[in-house]
C-alpha cells in the first residue's frame, strides 16, 4: 500500500471511531486480587456454604471482602464496604441469613451486615460503646448475636469492660445480669450446643494485666444470667484464643492463644462439664486465629493467626474432623524486601525466593496467576536476601546466584520446577550481594554484573549452565551495586540502568551488553539517578520497563525503546518502594510487581502493569488448498500505533502474484454476508472472511509473498478492529485460478 493509499484508508477508518485518550496515559497499574496474609474473624454462612472474611491488608486504605467456598478464596466487590479495620467481630446470624460485623480497633462501634451480595450499614437506636478485644458469638436458639466485654484506653488508662449486649437484627440491647464475669479483653466467646449456652473462656483483666498472666475461668450465659463453671481440669491461662462448637462431635473446641508472650498450639474440648486436652494437632502455635464450623462438611475451619516466633501472620487454613489437616498453606508470602523474583515462562509461574522481613528467609513461593503456593523442599538454598535470579528459557530452570547469608555468597543454585540443585562449577564469580543478572536469550547465557563483595564490584560474568566465565572488555560500566539488568529480546541486548556507585553515589547511566562488549547509550531523556529499582522486559510492548527505587521515595514508571527513555503516566500507582521484584507474566500478558520496602514497613502486595488497550492479532477461518499447499497469512508483531506491520503469505507457487486486503468488517461486505463461500465461483473450499476496503500490493520472493503497512499514530484508531486476508494466483488450483488464505483479526493498540 502506498503512503497515499494508507492515509486514505486511515481516515476512512478514523471516521468510524471516537477519538481516544492521549497516548501518555495508556498504560495502567492494577492491584492483583490475591488474599494477602491477614488475621481477622471469619464467619460461616450456612445458607450459602461460604466462609466470610473482611480483610484490611493495609489497615488504612482498603477493606476487602473474601469468601471461601470449600475449594478456593474469591474476592467479592460490593458497591459499599465497611471502612478498613482490624479487631472487629464477625458472626453469622442463621435466623436472618446475614453475617453480622461490629466495631474495630480503630475507634468504630458501627454495625454492618453482609447478605452475600452487599454490605449494609445498620443504624440502631442503641449501640455498645467503642471497645477492642471484645467477644462476639451467635445464639441460634434465641436468634441473637451476643457481645461481651473488651477494653478501652483513655489517656493511657485501661478500662476492662464486663457489659453484655445483644443484637436482634434491628437494635442493640444491654442485658443487665445479677452476676457477670469480671471485665476482660481478648477472651474467647462461642456457642455451646450441648448446653445451649454462650461460652466464655479466659482473657485478660485489670487484676491480672501485667501482674501474673491472663485468666483461665469458664462462664456460661443463658440469655439472662451468667454463671461460672469450676471444671476439674482447665486449659492454662491465655488470651486471644479461638473458640467454636463442633456440632458433629458435640464439643466446643478451644485452640491456641497467647500466654507469657508465647503463642500456644494446644487444643481443648468442652463437653458442658469439663475441659479435656486434645492430642497434638500438628497446627503451628498461634494466637488471634479464627475458628468456625462448616455445617455442610461437618468440620471445623481454623484460619490464620500470628506467630510469636517469626512475628508474622500465617494466612493458612486448616480443617478438623477429629484430626487436623491443612487445606491451604499461607495465602501469600509474608512482607519482605530483597527477594529473588523471576517468571517461569515454561510452567506459567512467578517464582519468589527468600528475602528479608522479620528475619531472612529460605522459602520458595510460586504464583500461578490466581493463588500463591509455598513449595517446601528438604534440599534448598540457605536463607538469603539481596541475591539475583533469572529464568533460563533454554533449559527451563531458574538460576540463583549469591546473596547475603548474612555474609556474601558465591553459590549457584538452580530450581527445575520440582527440585533445587546446587551447581558445582569449576569457576565462580567472587561472593557478593546486591548484584544484578539477566538471561541473554539470544546467546543462551546468564549475564552478571557488579555487586558488593569485599568492595563494590564492576566485573562481568556469563554462565552457560555448566560454568561461569569472566568477560573482560576495554569499556565497561563503573563499579556499582543495587543496579538492574534486563534482556531486550527485540534488540538482542542486555540493558543496565543506574545503581549505587563507589561511596553510594546514585547513577543514571544506561548501558547495553551485546554478548561481546558493553556500549554506553546517550539517551536524550533518562530517569533520575537511583538504586534499588527493578527492571524487566515487556515482550508485548517491546519495551524495557523500570519502576521505583531511589531508596523508597520513587513510584515512577519508565520505558526504554532502545534509543530513549520515556516516563509513563499511570493511575493507581503502587506505593513508592525499593528492593522489589518485577517480571513479565506471559499468561496474563502483563508485568507483575511483588513486595519491596517503603520507608519503614516491608510490603507483600502484587501489582500488574499493562496497556489499557493492548494490540492483538489472531488468526481465524481456514485457507483453501492450492498447488503449493494451503497459504497461511501471518503478521510480524502486533498492530501497535506507529508500528510497521509486515504480512507474510506462504507457501505460494514460485513467484506467484499475490494480494492482500484490509477490511473493517468480518460480517458484511457491500451488502453480502460474510463469510462468503467461494465454491460457486470456482474456488472450491475457499471463503471470503474480510471485507475488501483497502488493498496492499504483495511482493513475491520464491514461495513467499509479503506486504507491509504502517499503523498511523492516530488515537482515532485506538481499540479499532481491522481484518486482513490474502489471495494467491494459482492457475492449476481450481477453475477460478486463485486460492485464499485464512484471515487475521487485528485490534489496534497503544503502548
Amino acid at each position: 500500500m502506498s503512503g497515499m493509499q494508507l492515509t486514505t484508508f486511515a481516515w476512512r477508518l478514523a471516521s468510524l471511531l471516537v477519538i481516544a485518550l492521549p497516548l501518555s496515559a495508556q498504560i495502567q497499574w492494577s492491584k492483583r486480587e490475591i488474599l494477602e496474609r491477614t488475621v481477622g474473624p471469619v464467619a460461616y454462612d450456612s445458607a450459602r456454604d461460604r466462609l466470610v472474611l473482611l480483610s484490611s491488608p493495609d489497615a488504612i486504605f482498603t477493606s476487602e471482602t473474601w469468601e471461601f467456598d470449600g475449594n478456593a478464596w474469591t474476592r467479592r466487590d460490593p458497591a459499599l464496604s465497611p471502612s478498613p479495620r482490624t479487631g472487629h467481630g464477625l458472626v453469622y446470624d442463621a435466623l436472618r441469613q446475614r453475617t453480622v460485623l461490629f466495631g474495630s480497633a480503630s475507634g468504630a462501634n458501627d454495625t454492618w451486615e453482609w447478605d452475600g451480595v452487599n454490605w449494609t450499614q445498620r443504624t440502631p437506636a442503641n449501640s455498645p460503646p467503642f471497645r477492642r478485644g471484645f467477644g462476639l458469638a451467635y445464639d441460634p436458639v434465641r436468634g441473637r448475636t451476643v457481645l461481651f466485654g473488651g477494653l478501652t484506653n483513655v489517656l493511657k488508662s485501661v478500662t476492662y469492660l464486663s457489659d453484655t449486649w445483644e443484637w436482634d437484627g434491628a437494635n442493640w440491647t444491654q442485658i443487665n445480669t445479677p452476676t457477670r464475669p469480671p471485665g476482660r479483653g481478648y477472651g474467647a466467646l462461642g456457642w455451646d450446643g450441648v448446653r445451649q449456652r454462650i461460652l466464655l473462656f479466659g482473657g485478660d483483666d485489670a487484676t491480672w494485666f501485667g501482674g501474673g498472666g491472663p485468666r483461665n475461668d469458664t462462664w456460661e450465659f443463658d440469655g439472662s444470667t451468667w454463671s461460672q463453671h469450676l471444671p476439674a481440669t482447665s486449659p492454662t491461662p491465655r488470651i486471644s484464643q479461638a473458640l467454636a462448637f463442633d456440632s458433629a462431635r458435640g464439643r466446643a473446641l478451644l485452640f491456641g492463644g497467647l500466654a507469657g508472650g508465647n503463642a500456644l498450639a494446644d487444643a481443648w474440648e468442652w463437653d458442658g462439664t469439663n475441659w479435656s486436652a486434645v492430642s497434638p494437632t500438628g497446627v503451628p502455635a498461634r494466637f488471634s486465629a479464627a475458628l468456625a464450623y462448616d455445617t455442610r462438611r461437618s468440620r471445623l475451619l481454623l484460619f490464620s493467626g500470628s506467630s510469636t516466633t517469626t512475628y508474622e501472620t500465617f494466612g493458612d487454613l486448616w480443617q478438623s474432623t477429629g484430626t487436623w489437616s491443612r487445606i491451604h498453606g499461607a495465602l501469600a508470602p509474608g512482607p519482605r524486601h530483597s527477594a529473588s523474583v523471576v517468571y517461569d515462562s515454561n510452567r506459567g509461574r512467578l517464582i519468589v525466593h527468600g528475602g528479608s522481613g522479620t528475619g531472612t528467609y529460605d522459602d520458595l513461593w510460586e504464583l500461578d496467576g490466581v493463588s500463591w503456593n509455598e513449595i517446601a523442599r528438604a534440599v534448598r538454598p540457605s536463607a538469603r536476601a539481596r541475591a539475583a535470579m533469572v529464568f533460563d528459557t533454554r533449559r527451563n530452570r531458574a538460576v540463583l546466584f549469591g546473596g547475603e547469608l548474612p555474609g556474601p555468597s558465591n553459590e549457584t543454585w538452580e530450581w527445575t520446577g520440582t527440585t533445587w540443585i546446587r551447581a558445582l562449577t569449576s569457576r565462580s564469580p567472587l561472593a557478593r550481594f546486591d548484584h544484578a543478572m539477566a538471561y541473554d536469550e539470544a546467546r543462551g547465557t546468564t549475564v552478571l554484573f557488579g555487586g558488593i563483595g569485599t568492595s563494590v564490584l564492576g566485573d562481568t560474568w556469563t554462565f552457560d549452565g555448566v560454568n561461569w566465565t569472566q568477560r573482560t572488555t576495554p569499556v565497561a560500566p563503573s563499579v556499582r551495586a543495587n543496579h538492574a539488568l534486563a534482556f531486550d529480546a527485540h534488540r538482542g541486548e542486555v540493558v543496565l540502568f543506574g545503581g549505587g556507585g563507589q561511596g553510594g553515589q546514585l547513577l543514571s547511566d544506561t548501558w547495553v551488553w551485546n554478548g561481546a562488549a558493553w556500549i554506553q547509550r546517550q539517551p536524550a531523556v533518562s530517569p533520575p539517578a537511583r538504586a534499588e529499582h527493578a527492571l524487566t522486559y515487556d515482550p508485548l510492548r517491546r519495551r524495557v520497563v523500570l519502576f521505583g527505587g531511589g531508596y523508597a521515595n520513587l513510584d515512577d514508571t519508565w520505558d526504554w525503546d532502545g534509543v530513549n527513555w520515556q516516563q509513563r503516566s499511570a493511575t493507581a500507582l503502587p506505593t513508592a518502594r525499593q528492593r522489589h521484584g518485577l517480571a513479565f507474566d506471559t499468561r496474563a500478558r502483563k508485568l507483575v510487581l511483588f513486595s519491596g520496602q517503603t520507608f519503614s514497613p516491608n510490603l507483600s502486595d502484587t501489582w500488574d502493569l499493562g496497556p489499557t488497550t493492548p494490540a492483538e492479532s489472531e488468526s481465524y477461518g481456514a485457507g483453501c488448498s492450492g498447488s503449493a499447499g494451503t497459504p497461511i497469512l501471518s503478521s510480524s508483531g502486533s498492530p501497535w500505533l506507529g508500528d510497521a506491520l509486515v504480512f507474510s503469505i506462504a507457501p505460494t507457487p514460485q513467484l506467484a502474484p499475490s494480494m492482500l486486503w484490509l477490511g473493517i468488517s468480518s460480517t458484511l461486505w457491500n451488502g453480502i454476508a460474510l463469510p462468503l463461500d467461494l465454491s460457486p465461483f470456482g474456488s472450491s473450499g475457499c471463503s471470503l472472511f474480510a471485507s475488501i476496503d483497502a488493498e496492499l500490493h504483495a511482493n513475491s520472493s520464491g514461495t513467499t509473498a509479503s506486504a507491509s503497512a504502517l499503523v498511523p499514530v492516530n488515537t482515532a484508531f485506538l481499540g479499532a478492529t481491522v481484518y486482513a486476508q490474502s489471495l494467491v494466483i494459482d492457475a492449476s488450483a481450481n477453475p477460478l485460478g486463485a486460492v485464499f488464505s485464512n484471515a487475521l483479526r487485528l485490534r489496534l493498540g497503544s503502548r
